[in-house]
């Protein structure tokens, strides 16, 4: 066995143990001085690391992740500061994670002083609670402009089924529902997009609105099909 082949199988080990043991993806090579970005943010927030630890969800199936494992991501703020590391969305809670280099998880606790969150191609808006009718806490961001397009991930959580004759007991388990899609129009109200005639929105030309859809055979549903009405909202007025 060569040197060079020895020193890369002891990396590739040393990697493995690192990420398992410290609940990191195994398919990202987060860097130290990456994670210590968030040590700072800690800093910043005076976040309680005795109190800021998530919920751990042992004995239930499924995973309230968006993505199972922390993926390569940002957190901006109103400051105009960034901050990088591995991060991850927990639907349930909803709730934005992350890890430090003393592999401890902690979640983000003033989401409200957070612009943007960034988890790998993904974005995400806080919307604090009160600020608009019907709508709370972390949306995905689809379409920004004059009208923007939100989705918000659902879950559920299934209560465990107790054991009866020939029939085995069965854990609590995750769910994942239907997304849920909103429409911000230039006032900043929003729509949620339960049905078709939920796009005919209000001070807009409706039976243009109608033709588009028709034309288009826009879904609901669809998350790149509302992507494309939005845009034409956009590109029409």
């Amino acid at each position: 066995m060569t040197s060079k082949f020895l020193f890369f199988s002891i990396a590739i080990v040393s990697a493995f143990l690192f990420y398992s043991n410290s609940g990191f993806a195994q398919d990202y090579s987060f860097t130290q001085n990456y994670i210590n970005e968030l040590d700072d943010y800690i800093n910043y927030a005076n976040i309680d690391r005795n109190s800021s630890q998530p919920t751990t969800y042992d004995n239930i199936e499924g995973s309230p992740f968006v993505y199972k494992d922390f993926v390569e991501g940002e957190l901006k703020l109103n400051t105009g500061k960034t901050y990088k590391g591995p991060l991850r969305y927990d639907i349930y809670a909803d709730e934005i994670e992350f890890v430090t280099s003393d592999k401890v998880i902690y979640t983000v606790k003033n989401p409200e002083a957070i612009q943007l969150a960034i988890l790998g191609e993904t974005k995400f808006n806080y919307f604090p609670p009160g600020e608009f009718k019907g709508v709370k806490g972390y949306y995905e961001v689809l379409v920004i402009g004059d009208y923007s397009l939100y989705e918000k991930y659902q879950i559920a959580l299934k209560d465990p089924q107790a054991a009866r004759p020939y029939v085995e007991a069965k854990p609590a388990k995750f769910l994942r529902q239907d997304s849920k899609f909103f429409i911000m129009d230039p006032d900043a109200n929003f729509t949620e997009i339960g049905n078709k005639k939920d796009l005919l929105l209000n001070d807009l030309d409706k039976d243009k609105l109608e033709a588009f859809v028709k034309k288009n055979k826009i879904k609901i549903s669809d998350r790149e099909d509302l992507k494309r009405f939005v845009q034409f909202l956009n590109d029409s007025n």
